[in-house]
């Protein structure tokens, strides 16, 4: 009998401090999804909140992030790389979904960069002309504009709208 009561007191207190855990004030959640994709796939994005580093996304990955309700400002980084600055505003108990997307023309500068290094190898060796270079050197400047002048908008940091 003891052994018994010993159990149903333990259970009960068990339960008592579990309820004592739960938050019946929920933060504010800001919720981001990095999206799958090739470029920078093995690097983590750095989330900035408030111009302070609030963690990494991975490549695919979600990621909850509890914030104080209020006016925040939201930019994403990736090595010296970055994106605007999205302003949100959030209210208590409320949860406010964002992506973040890598520069979508790099993807298709670097597809043209490696056809174009292919096309010229293969034409230079059976044609012998060599003015295809001129394509790798524009494919070329086009990928140092996205990482040196474009720098700034290489990320997009987004509100996703639910419906």
């Amino acid at each position: 009998m003891g052994g018994f009561f010993a159990l149903i007191c333990k259970t009960i207190f068990s339960f008592i401090f579990y309820l004592a855990r739960i938050r019946f004030v929920f933060m504010p959640i800001i919720r981001i999804k990095r999206h799958l994709e090739f470029s920078n796939a093995i690097r983590n994005y750095k989330v900035l909140i408030d111009g302070e580093v609030a963690g990494y996304i991975a490549n695919g990955y979600t990621k909850d992030f509890e914030v104080t309700a209020g006016k925040h400002e939201i930019a994403a980084k990736v090595d010296w790389c970055t994106s605007p600055i999205v302003l949100i505003v959030i209210k208590e108990n409320e949860t406010k979904n964002l992506q973040i997307e890598g520069s979508k023309t790099s993807r298709p500068v670097i597809v043209f960069l490696l056809v174009s290094i292919i096309a010229h190898l293969v034409v230079n060796e059976y044609f012998g002309y060599t003015y295809l270079i001129y394509m790798v050197a524009l494919a070329l400047l086009l990928l140092l504009y996205n990482l040196t002048y474009a720098r700034k908008k290489y990320l997009m940091v987004s509100t996703v709208i639910n419906h």
